[in-house]
């Protein structure tokens, strides 16, 4: 399944995709998320001479670290201004996860949980969250701002503004106060 909605950067199209590792009694227990990229898909006409590849390189994706969760799912990705990539994904820890890729997605920083510019974490169960640029160079946060550990937990619906900050490794985003909304 996908939730995510596919990142144009130059020609390529990269589309979020999700690796289930196992499955238990309920439900996956073991995932991480993966862009399946396609270099020539614009240009292309012939569906036979597509040109994919699945990243970041290796065999591992974008996970949470294993001591933490071996849920990562439903990935949401934004590009920045200065070219770097930003993902955002749930777990089972009751925080949604982070990651940034300056490398065009070959390879992602560490993940690690998604707090606010105040440094305080953000709280979130296992269901999807959104992060959008908006028109105004800003962007947009979609999320539950609750720390269940499991789906029924997705009601209220929380929104909130994030702004890009420069960093000594380039850009990151830096997350506002959340707002109820649904």
């Amino acid at each position: 399944w996908n939730v995510g909605k596919p990142l144009e950067i130059e020609d390529r199209v990269l589309v979020p995709l999700y690796k289930i590792r196992e499955f238990g009694d309920y439900f996956m227990t073991y995932s991480e998320g993966v862009l399946l990229e396609c270099s020539n898909i614009n240009a292309e006409k012939d569906p036979e001479k597509l040109i994919w590849q699945t990243l970041p390189d290796g065999e591992i994706g974008i996970r949470a670290p294993h001591k933490d969760s071996r849920i990562s799912e439903e990935h949401s990705f934004v590009r920045l201004s200065d070219g770097t990539v930003f993902c955002t994904f749930r777990t089972t820890t009751g925080h949604p996860y982070c990651s940034y890729s300056r490398d065009n997605c070959h390879t992602f920083s560490d993940p690690e949980p998604l707090t606010y510019s105040n440094g305080r974490l953000v709280k979130h169960p296992r269901a999807a969250n959104f992060i959008w640029k908006c028109e105004n160079g800003k962007y947009l946060y979609w999320y539950h701002n609750n720390g269940g550990r499991g789906m029924p937990d997705r009601n209220p619906v929380f929104l909130c503004g994030a702004k890009e900050v420069l960093t000594d490794e380039g850009m990151k985003l830096s997350f506002g106060q959340p707002k109820p909304v649904l």
